[in-house]
This record gives C-alpha cells, sequence and structure tokens, in this order.
C-alpha cells in the first residue's frame, strides 16, 4: 500500500529556539516590544509561527493575531486589516483612525501581533508597526527572510525595541528522519537521508515535497522502503535553487 505524507508539524530545535522567544516576549508585557524571525525560504519560520497561533505552546494558550502583508498595502489598509483581526471596524477613513482603534483593541486585549513577509513592503511600515506597539504596549513579531534581520540590526529605534530575535537554521537530519517516520511510518536510511537533505540546501519545505515524491516512487515500484535511487529521482523532480 502507498504511503503517504502526512501533514506533521515536526518539533525543531528552530521550533524549541521559536517558542522559547515567545514565552518571552509574552512575560515581559506592558512595554512595546518587537521580535525578529528571520531565515532563508523554506525554512519553517511561516509554519512555526501557525502552529504557535493555533495555541500549540504545550502549556498556556498565548493568545495572538497572524497577518500575512500584502503587497497592496498601504498604512491604512494595513491597520484596517489588523482591526478586523482584533474584531473591530475594518472601513476607517484614515490611518490614524485605524491605529487608534487597533491600539484601543489590543490595550483592552494584549496578543502578539505576528506579521509575516513584511521585507517586501516599503519600510515606513515599520515606523507604523513600531508606533502601534509603543502606543499599545504590546508586542508585534515581524517575521522574514534575511534582508529583514538586517534592516532591524541597522535601524536604531527598532534595534533597541527589539526584545527577541530568532534565526532560523536549516533542516538537520533528525528533523528529517522525524519528518519520514511521524508523517508517513517510513524509515530512511542514512545514504538516503543525505540524498535529501543535499538536494534542500537546508529548506524543510523541498525536503518535505521531495519525500512525498518519493514515496510516490515507491509505491509504483513496489518498494517497500526509499533507496537513494528512488530519492535521487524523487529530488530530479523538483525545482532546484
Amino acid at each position: 500500500m502507498e504511503k503517504n505524507l502526512q501533514p506533521k508539524f515536526v518539533e525543531t530545535a528552530n521550533w524549541g529556539d521559536f517558542l522559547d522567544a515567545m514565552i518571552s516576549l509574552h512575560q515581559n508585557a506592558g512595554v512595546g516590544r518587537l521580535a525578529c524571525v528571520s531565515g532563508p525560504a523554506g525554512y519553517g519560520k511561516t509554519e512555526a509561527v501557525i502552529h504557535f497561533h493555533a495555541g500549540n505552546t504545550g502549556r498556556e494558550k498565548i493568545d495572538s493575531i497572524y497577518l500575512r502583508a500584502l503587497m497592496v498595502w498601504t498604512p491604512r489598509a494595513f491597520l484596517n486589516d489588523l482591526c478586523r483581526k482584533l474584531g473591530r471596524r475594518d472601513n476607517h477613513s484614515t490611518a490614524a483612525a485605524a491605529h487608534h482603534d487597533a491600539v484601543d483593541a489590543l490595550t483592552e486585549s494584549p496578543r502578539i501581533v505576528f506579521i509575516d513577509e513584511i521585507e517586501k513592503l516599503r519600510y515606513e511600515f515599520m515606523e507604523t508597526v513600531r508606533d502601534l506597539a509603543d502606543a499599545a504596549g504590546a508586542a508585534v513579531v515581524l517575521v522574514g527572510e534575511e534582508t529583514l534581520r538586517g534592516y532591524m540590526k541597522s535601524a536604531g529605534r527598532v534595534r533597541s525595541r527589539t526584545l527577541e530575535s530568532v534565526e532560523f537554521q536549516p533542516m538537520s537530519g533528525e528533523d528529517l528522519y522525524t519528518l519520514a517516520r511521524d508523517g508517513a511510518g517510513a524509515t530512511l536510511s542514512e545514504e538516503t537521508m543525505a540524498v535529501f537533505l543535499t538536494a534542500a540546501k537546508g529548506e524543510f519545505r523541498s525536503a518535505a515535497r521531495d519525500l512525498k515524491v518519493a514515496l510516490r516512487i515507491a509505491a509504483a515500484r513496489k518498494s517497500s522502503t526509499i533507496t537513494p535511487e528512488i530519492a535521487k529521482a524523487a529530488c530530479k523532480a523538483g525545482l532546484r535553487n
């Protein structure tokens, strides 16, 4: 029978570092504070944020809001989207009105605000976020690739407010082994894992895609294991950087 890779969240070392940072951020309530979660595409940043947002902390649930930055955003559109997520009006005619409403909501009911992919927007958004965090005494977590980390380090007013910083690392062999075992009930040899890890170049997302293809190839060949040859064939099917 063909084995399928189930959507299984793997609690990697990156997840552990991220969770510790978010708990620290939550415990420093009452003052405006920022956090930076950075790393190359495919390293599992968004998956970690969504897993946390769903309440999977292993301890008390920490309330949060998740927004993914849109290229069409203006500061007013961003703040109106945030207001909607907070359960407030989302049709404020000015950015200032939306800002005040969002501040009121976050002051009344504190929660962590995640903004994903913000580095693709103009940096005036960083000032909008900083104003929001300061006025509400709120925690705002910016999630993005390496350019985001570089900007936050170089901008003094942003750097001084950044309480936590998590830089996601490449996928490890242990991560891949756990994904195969828990997600598909498959056991990978060291040689097979080396094929996947070399092709993925640290990207969790790419490795998961290749593993899924390998499971299909193995089933078609009536093989009970994913051999290095099957892994190589699966990796060739995907686009590479």
